[in-house]
């Protein structure tokens, strides 16, 4: 009878921890972060171009032929030149082709 009562106790701890694990926050998928419990989009909080952040208050990273700048996402072309396809804050990194990178321009 013992052995039974200990066996059930193991069982039934195990299947508690294991209960836990599954059904605990395992956060976000990217494009979202967590407030309050709830995950939001970072597009609709943030900035529309906005592909990761951790709060409301900055985007960490912008979509593709976007580039972060005192916490919103600006257009590459409005910056480094019409033919600029990829850029950070500090330039230009790819262009448009038959185009070429000179000083962070196109």
């Amino acid at each position: 009878m013992w052995r039974v009562m200990m066996v059930s106790v193991i069982f039934l701890a195990t299947d508690f921890l294991l209960g836990i694990f599954a059904f605990s926050s395992q956060g976000c998928v990217e494009g979202f972060f967590n407030e309050n419990g709830i995950c939001k989009d970072c597009r609709q909080y943030v900035n529309e171009n906005c592909a990761l952040c951790n709060d409301r208050t900055a985007c960490e990273e912008c979509k593709p032929g976007y580039f972060t700048n005192n916490r919103e996402c600006l257009e590459c072309t409005s910056r480094f030149g019409e033919h600029c396809k990829l850029c950070n804050a500090g330039g230009c990194l790819t262009c448009d082709e038959d185009w070429f990178v000179s000083y962070g321009q196109c």
